[in-house]
């Protein structure tokens, strides 16, 4: 059977939760590798929100949740934000249909996550990746393996890599932050995402 996915974001302490299906942006295919492309209007609508934040200056936690994914695949540091029961509760309830802000995939723009000061040059991941597979859904995924329509890689790329975000602080910002203790990790190569 294959696994169906939405997006739960919220702020840092839990507050404005909001959950967002696929089906509500140009009828998305809701399985993970139906949806996690560039130029795909699912992801543009996550990635607005992030770029949005940034001008705020309200980072979101995000989780890209699987409906085959369960609270033990949360760490427990993040249970309390409860990603996966609130993604999967009666969609009428949660998902949110108002997601439509425009985003530039073409300006050069970074993936950032604040909680472990990391970062993905967009634009580079792009071309390594031929304008293929976008990072922030494999790398906030949830429940990922468990379904048709899942990422399973192509033997190359780091299967490791997929959920490793999820939950974790991120915006999309025009520049790397400067830290006055900590500099940003540069991971675009490993972030590097590929089929079969």
């Amino acid at each position: 059977m294959g696994q169906y996915y939405r997006i739960f974001m919220c702020e840092e302490d839990g507050s404005n939760p909001r959950v967002h299906s696929p089906h509500d942006h140009d009828n998305n295919g809701a399985k993970l590798m139906e949806h996690s492309y560039y130029y795909n209007r699912f992801v543009e609508a996550a990635c607005s929100q992030l770029f949005k934040t940034y001008r705020h200056n309200k980072p979101l936690r995000v989780w890209w949740v699987g409906d085959y994914a369960n609270v033990d695949d949360i760490p427990d540091d993040k249970k309390k934000f409860k990603p996966v029961e609130t993604a999967w509760q009666d969609e009428n309830d949660t998902c949110l249909k108002v997601f439509n802000e425009e985003f530039n995939f073409d300006a050069q723009l970074y993936l950032i996550n604040l909680t472990t000061h990391e970062y993905i040059d967009l634009k580079k991941v792009y071309s390594l990746n031929n304008g293929n597979i976008h990072p922030l859904p494999l790398l906030t995924a949830v429940g990922n393996g468990r379904g048709g329509g899942d990422y399973h890689g192509n033997g190359v790329t780091n299967l490791n890599m997929v959920g490793i975000w999820a939950g974790d602080l991120l915006q999309i910002v025009e520049q790397v932050p400067k830290d006055d203790f900590l500099d940003y990790i540069d991971i675009s190569e490993d972030a590097h995402f590929a089929e079969r």
